[in-house]
């Protein structure tokens, strides 16, 4: 990534097109963001294509005001062109934090037996605190 151009999925591309595109706009989120990736995890990423989708969302909930949690996805999303590459080794590692900012510390995991899914922490937190 060196150049500033790194492969992305072509929004709403079926199957492998992909698309370059100049990641120097979207960097700014990625900047300073140590990710921590579980070996189960990393290899659960790269058995489902390599690359994981970290998205903070805020939900309006009982409390002052929203909880901020972060959603994980193996496949592409529709807005994959606003997520920021992040450094990680062997796997593509790709966050949207909009308002929220982004962590100091990204955490993902592999969790559950019967159905094995990711899930990512916020500074080693389940919500933005």
């Amino acid at each position: 990534m060196n150049s500033g151009f790194s492969p992305m999925p072509e929004v709403g591309a079926v199957g492998a097109a992909v698309k370059f595109r100049n990641t120097s706009r979207v960097a700014r989120y990625g900047d300073g963001v140590e990710v921590i990736i579980s070996d189960p995890a990393r290899r659960y990423v790269i058995a489902h294509g390599g690359g994981v989708f970290v998205k903070s969302h805020s939900y309006r909930c009982c409390s002052a005001g929203s909880l901020t949690l972060l959603d994980v996805a193996t496949s592409p999303p529709v807005d994959a062109l606003d997520y920021a590459a992040v450094e990680c080794e062997d796997v593509d590692v790709r966050f949207l934090g909009g308002r929220s900012g982004q962590p100091s510390q990204l955490v993902i995991e592999l969790r559950g037996l019967f159905k094995p899914h990711l899930v990512a922490y916020w500074d080693g937190c389940v919500y933005k605190i």
